[in-house]
């Protein structure tokens, strides 16, 4: 389904150039439309929330921190251009994924009893606190983190700006989509877009919006993002090392290798790695089942053993979080007498176990003025 909107800018000088009756309400009542230039699919991270390694239940606090990071980023004039979704773990962004993972597990250290005056938490029909946060928004230019608590967790999102009696937001779980929540300075939050495909989004209970800087988290996002890019300690050491080595035997190249866990014991409850998903040249080919060991094998195609290839693997979770990666040396000749018949080859597409709900990052009921809530 695609979930993009994107219009030509002729086309949108159209669109605007006479007022709709949304516009005329909303700017009678004295809300005018505004946008931060936030844009989901340049600034937003180009992968659906899936939780990882280090933040099984999701990453959402994270990915919204990172795509406000993206934004100011490209204002400050940093080259940014939309970025093609991810549709399985190595498909690309794999410094990003790390980033996420890692930014999510230290925000909710460091962030979780944050509290400020300015952002109390209420109910969807309490404007008030929201008409001070699109105060802020609109007179900053820097958009927002929103949380927002339902009986089955609690989620966060970006708010970047108002049109037309909806907020401007962009949602970690919806990559490159735009969404428009109903919003009225009288009535509140209306229904959200996403309700009738996920009961969650249905049943908002209590929301707050935090600035973008009030959280501690985001002083050390700078020096974070460029470790997962260098492939740091500081970044990687998180995550379970892999162990690979491909090698060409009888014109067949093998796959064997293993996943040790950063400190030797067992993962926590949905963060073990259940898949190694492999890219021969930049290309996704399948995945390997990790076995109760941590190992993995099996057969590649026959250009993985060319002078030259590149063969990146992705750990990752049931839910395909990411879980680590590595980029193998070439392959090995091994001259052998013929082997044994050749094992599977990988399992082509997105296996039927990764269709879970959506992750949230955030859930548990919340104290008054506690932005992030406790995970279930």
């Amino acid at each position: 389904m695609a979930r993009s909107l994107f219009v030509a800018p002729a086309l949108a000088l159209l669109l605007v150039a006479g007022p709709s009756l949304a516009q005329a309400r909303a700017q009678a009542r004295g809300r005018p439309s505004f946008s931060t230039g936030f844009d989901p699919r340049a600034d937003g991270i180009p992968f659906e929330n899936r939780g990882g390694y280090t933040s099984p239940d999701g990453n959402c606090f994270g990915m919204s921190l990172l795509a406000i990071d993206n934004f100011l980023r490209r204002r400050a004039g940093a080259p940014r251009l939309p970025g093609r979704i991810n549709q399985v773990p190595v498909d690309g962004h794999v410094p990003e994924q790390a980033t996420v993972s890692v930014l999510q597990s230290r925000a909710m250290e460091r962030d979780y009893d944050q509290r400020a005056s300015e952002n109390p938490r209420h109910f969807p029909e309490d404007t008030a606190p929201m008409e001070a946060a699109l105060d802020r928004i609109e007179q900053g230019g820097v958009p927002e983190v929103l949380v927002f608590e339902g009986q089955d967790g609690a989620h966060a999102v970006v708010v970047y700006g108002y049109r037309d009696g909806h907020l401007l937001v962009y949602d970690p779980n919806f990559p490159g989509e735009e969404i428009r929540w109903p919003y009225d300075r009288e009535r509140g939050l209306g229904p959200h877009p996403k309700g009738a495909e996920d009961p969650f989004y249905a049943d908002v209970q209590s929301l707050s919006s935090t600035p973008y800087r009030n959280f501690q988290t985001t002083d050390d996002l700078a020096w974070l993002r460029d470790a997962c890019e260098r492939e740091d300690a500081a970044c990687v050491d998180h995550f379970p090392r892999i162990e690979a080595r491909t090698e060409v035997k009888n014109g067949q190249v093998t796959l064997r290798g293993r996943l040790v866990t950063p400190d030797g014991g067992e993962p926590e409850p949905g963060s073990r790695p259940k898949r190694v998903w492999v890219a021969v040249d930049g290309r996704p080919i399948g995945f390997f089942p990790v076995d109760a060991r941590g190992r993995f094998s099996g057969r590649l195609p026959a250009e993985a053993g060319r002078p030259g290839a590149r063969v990146r693997l992705v750990a990752a979770t049931n839910s395909d979080g990411f879980a680590g990666s590595v980029d193998l040396p070439p392959a090995v000749p091994v001259p052998l007498p013929p082997p044994r018949p050749p094992e599977a080859g990988p399992t082509a597409g997105r296996p039927t176990s990764t269709q879970a709900p959506r992750s949230r990052g955030l859930s548990g009921a919340m104290n008054d003025e506690v932005n992030l809530g406790q995970r279930r």
